[in-house]
């Protein structure tokens, strides 16, 4: 498993950054405060999600605060891209400050805070051939 890719979007002091991973080694420099912790903190949330998926766990998601969220902004989206032998999958994270109410006919309202999905068709356990 490789990581190719990363974007972040409203996350913290990020208001939108985009790293493009080589093979090797890649480095991340900044000055103090401009989010070098959130970018490997993003890259570690997804890369659970990545594993839990492969193993067929639950995951609930839940590691991202409304305090994640760039102060002012609507939500915050995760994307990290990630080869697995040959195929190319991409995982999406995406956070709302404010809970959507999904309401059917006859139910009590659930709220939805963190959808984490993949974004292709086909399960993480199996890479097409």
């Amino acid at each position: 498993m490789r990581v190719t890719s990363l974007k972040l979007t409203n996350l913290r002091a990020i208001e939108a950054a985009e790293f493009h991973f080589q093979p090797g080694f890649n480095l991340i420099v900044g000055v103090n405060g401009v989010g070098k912790t959130s970018v490997l903190q993003a890259l570690g949330l997804c890369l659970s999600a990545v594993i839990k998926n492969l193993n067929q766990l639950r995951f609930s998601g839940e590691a991202l605060a409304l305090e994640d969220i760039r102060v002012g902004a609507d939500a915050l989206t995760i994307e990290c891209g990630v080869q697995i032998g040959n195929a190319e999958h991409h995982y999406l994270i995406h956070k709302r400050a404010k809970p959507v109410c999904r309401k059917r006919r006859g139910q009590a309202c659930r709220v939805s805070r963190c959808t984490i999905h993949p974004r292709r068709q086909h399960s993480w356990a199996r890479s097409p051939r």
